[in-house]
């Protein structure tokens, strides 16, 4: 991976990039955080833009400010370590689903029992760089996290207090003070407004304190954005998902675009397996081309709507479709320009061939082979043909020069002289 940072002008350059294509992740405090992904070839050039706004889901540091007094269990942005208590989980083992990178952050972030990192004798405060609000209609502030408080010989009294300030006066948003179901991922929301009035000076804490009685307190933050309360209209799934040029280790994806779509997220697996694999493409497109795929593998795929460039605002996912990598026959074949000696097969071109296999014979006889050497040739001119005579013929393409991955032949066809 690499990280770049612009400079005054907004530029930057990397050198040494080997071609290939790239998830390209850009983002700045005061801007939604976008990802796109993109073909490096020598001499690239890319123009990236931003979208105003606050999101953060901590791809970048982009200067959270950490104090406190705790001894251990301090916030700290990282990738999650899971931990567990009696059997059960405490700390997720992975940031929100969905989002940019892994990172998010958490009290502490040492793996194993609950105990190894949380927070003791003290307290931990997050803070966030300041925001302007003055010029939001009527903001809501979101946020997703997570807090556990148990363990112990006594009722567990520790705390996670959320506040804001306006750079006058700071509020309490919410003190939790019971540990979130299972230790999930929780979403909330907040209608600035109902709090406190915005302004230009806005900054966002997250507060949690060991009352010092023994017992384990945690707590983790993600996907932290700030929303206008504009109405808007439902983000809705795309439709008619299809796939073409399908070859033994290729495949395009297709959808039909939906009208407010910034981007779409896609995602796909081996059919029967657990994990998937997700991609990004710009809302005006309507397609992704997948690389690498190993042949003969069934793989099932889904792609939802995102309608906004920090994906706050997504669709359901899409129903499911399948398809299943090889070697394909030519979709279509036909003959033309038949005269009294000669004719001209014609086929449409096969994604991934390397080349063709003809079979024909005159009707009743031996069939006779031709290869076809190209992969974009579609056409073969018959000479020499007997006068009067039926003749019938079909087609396979090789998806490789050895004809180890051959196609299965098209229906026979039948022309007369």
């Amino acid at each position: 991976s690499w990280t770049a940072t612009t400079d005054v002008q907004g530029n930057f350059s990397i050198n040494n990039f080997e071609t290939g294509l790239y998830d390209i992740f850009f983002g700045k405090w005061g801007y939604i955080t976008h990802h796109i992904q993109q073909m490096i070839l020598p001499g690239t050039t890319l123009n990236l833009s931003l979208t105003a706004g606050y999101y953060d889901d901590f791809i970048f540091d982009y200067g959270w400010m950490v104090s406190g007094n705790a001894t251990t269990g301090m916030w700290e942005r990282d990738i999650p370590i899971g931990t567990t208590y009696n059997g059960s989980q405490v700390n997720p083992a992975n940031d929100i689903p969905d989002d940019s990178g892994e990172q998010c952050y958490v009290t502490g972030n040492g793996g194993g029992s609950a105990g190894t990192d949380d927070v003791d004798n003290g307290y931990t405060v997050l803070k966030s760089p300041v925001m302007d609000l003055s010029g939001y209609q009527d903001p809501y502030i979101q946020y997703y996290m997570w807090f556990f408080n148990g363990g112990g010989s006594s009722t567990p009294d520790d705390t996670m207090i959320v506040r804001i300030s306006n750079g006058a006066n700071t509020v309490d948003l919410i003190t939790y003070n019971r540990h979130s179901p299972m230790s999930q991922w929780v979403k909330q929301k907040f209608r600035v407004r109902d709090y406190i009035q915005p302004t230009n000076n806005m900054q966002f804490t997250i507060r949690i304190v060991d009352a010092g009685n023994g017992h384990l307190v945690e707590g983790g933050l993600d996907g932290f954005a700030v929303t206008d309360s504009i109405v808007i209209p439902p983000c809705d799934s795309p439709v008619a998902l299809r796939v073409t040029r399908i070859t033994p280790s290729s495949a395009r994806l297709n959808w039909d675009t939906v009208a407010r779509a910034d981007h779409y997220i896609i995602r796909g697996r081996k059919a029967g397996t657990p994990s998937w694999k997700y991609f990004s493409v710009a809302g005006n497109t309507s397609f992704l081309n997948v690389y690498g795929l190993p042949n003969n593998t069934l793989f099932e795929w889904q792609v939802r709507t995102a309608c906004d460039d920090a994906a706050l605002l997504l669709s359901p996912w899409s129903v499911t479709d399948s398809f299943e990598t090889g070697c394909y026959a030519p979709d279509s074949h036909w003959t033309e320009q038949i005269s009294a000696n000669a004719a001209v097969l014609r086929w449409k071109k096969a994604p991934g061939a390397s080349g063709y296999e003809i079979r024909g014979r005159k009707t009743g006889g031996n069939f006779v082979h031709l290869l076809i050497g190209s992969g974009n040739t579609t056409s073969k001119t018959l000479q020499n043909l007997q006068a009067n005579t039926t003749y019938e013929w079909r087609i396979r393409a090789w998806c490789d020069t050895a004809g180890i991955l051959k196609s299965p032949y098209t229906p026979l066809i039948a022309f007369t002289t």
